[in-house]
């Protein structure tokens, strides 16, 4: 990756993309497709916010269907179906299994009817079809779950995929489209003229030099960062972001070549426990953050 730093001063560009996450990323990488002069910039590393620290997931979100979201769950599958084909370098067909208590909050038949449904909404771009299994089945698959009160259990399918290294292809590909890209650049304030953003006062945090970066255009996709952000240009500015804060725990050994998705008894959230580089990855918590995203 190049950083074009003069390319950034002489502008102006039709579009400027601050963050350089996927969502950034994303949208630098389809405006330079579509032939649009763009620039973007990233403060640190390119995906070092959430973009690297996800569970790493392509998924439709089976708990959505727990309220009625079929929408946004059908579209969901879709997404996830297009990304597994065109990306099998970045992508990985993983089956999960959730074991089935007695002491569940969720019944036997509650799980049955969500997985039918999950594969209903996927249509066309189904991956495989979901299983139930007995509970002797559960263990023949599984022996080191827990076989006390173990009723059966269900497996489906979703897709893992490497969430930095996603990221980062949109950048290069971006960049190989024309796109100026460069990273620690932060963007210090807003140029305004007659009320309108008209561009970017940044700094290059190698060099330390001030940088002006004029566009027609500037798109804001910073994240967790947003109200931190925009209180720089607007001091009374209504928080626009609720950040949360997911907490990961990586086990140094991988459990199983499946994932698993466990029901928390203590209060009813879903917890992963996914294989991931040799280790495993497990979580996530999500609570409300108040703090620095730095």
């Amino acid at each position: 990756m190049i950083r074009d730093i003069q390319k950034l001063k002489e502008g102006p560009f039709d579009l400027l993309v601050i963050g350089g996450g996927i969502n950034g990323s994303a949208i630098a990488n389809l405006a330079a497709d579509a032939g649009l002069r763009t620039a973007l910039l990233e403060k640190g590393d390119f995906a070092s916010g959430t973009s690297s620290k996800s569970t790493k997931l392509l998924h439709g979100g089976l708990r959505y269907l727990e309220s009625f979201e079929f929408g946004l769950v059908h579209e969901s599958l879709k997404e996830r179906t297009i990304h597994f084909k065109s990306s099998p370098h970045l992508t990985k067909h993983l089956r999960f299994l959730i074991p089935i208590y007695k002491t569940d909050k969720r019944p036997f038949w509650m799980l049955k009817i969500g997985m039918f449904l999950y594969d209903f909404l996927s249509g066309k771009h189904l991956i495989q079809k979901h299983e139930i299994l007995t509970a002797e089945e559960v263990l023949l698959k599984e022996p080191s779950l827990a076989s006390k009160d173990l009723i059966g259990g269900v497996i489906y399918s979703d897709v893992q995929m490497n969430d930095a290294r996603f990221c980062l292809e949109n950048v290069l590909s971006a960049q190989e489209k024309g796109a100026c890209v460069a990273n620690y650049v932060e963007v210090k304030s807003i140029i305004k003229e007659n009320g309108k953003a008209v561009g970017v006062i940044a700094r290059d945090l190698k060099s330390g030099e001030s940088i002006e970066i004029r566009a027609s255009k500037i798109i804001c996709a910073v994240g967790s960062w947003t109200n931190e952000f925009m209180r720089k240009e607007i001091t009374k500015f209504p928080a626009k972001v609720r950040n949360t804060k997911g907490v990961h725990i990586v086990y140094k050994e991988k459990f199983s070549e499946r994932a698993f998705l466990i029901p928390s008894h203590r209060d009813n959230r879903i917890l992963f426990v996914i294989p991931w580089l040799n280790h495993s990855l497990i979580g996530t918590t999500d609570t409300d953050f108040t703090g620095s995203p730095d």
